[in-house]
């Protein structure tokens, strides 16, 4: 059963941008990633970290910064968060995980505008996902 999405990010998401992510399964996390860079330059993924304790030692300088022990402890006490913080620092970034765009293409691309998105499109993605598009 699927976790509950957490908003890892601004509390004005649309507007700012951010990660939103959930408990998929036992060792993986789905995510949604807004990247905006202005009112009209917004950029959405969507997509899954499997295995993450594969990425156990990528987290562990991030991890001791957060006050955890180490990349290992806190993917077992906050998964969500130490996926969030894949998305933003390890690797490619989100571009590591293969992320789609809101038609579900996209997988394996590394360019920003194939993922470009308006605040409608938003809205209805995260809505087809059951990410709350106003705050509660």
């Amino acid at each position: 059963m699927k976790g509950e999405w957490q908003n890892l990010g601004d509390i004005n998401f649309i507007e700012y941008g951010g990660a939103y992510v959930r408990k998929a399964g036992e060792d993986e996390c789905d995510f949604f990633k807004l990247v905006v860079v202005s009112e009209e330059e917004k950029y959405a993924f969507g997509g899954t970290v499997c295995w993450l304790s594969d990425h156990a030692e990528d987290l562990d300088v991030v991890a001791k910064d957060l006050g955890y022990e180490n990349g290992k402890d806190l993917i077992d006490k906050y998964p969500e968060l130490a996926v969030a913080e894949l998305l933003d620092n390890y690797g490619y970034g989100v571009f590591e995980f293969s992320p789609h765009n809101k038609n579900g293409r996209g997988q394996y691309s590394m360019s920003y505008e194939d993922f470009r998105i308006t605040d409608e499109e938003i809205k209805q993605w995260m809505s087809e996902l059951g990410i709350p598009t106003e705050r509660e």
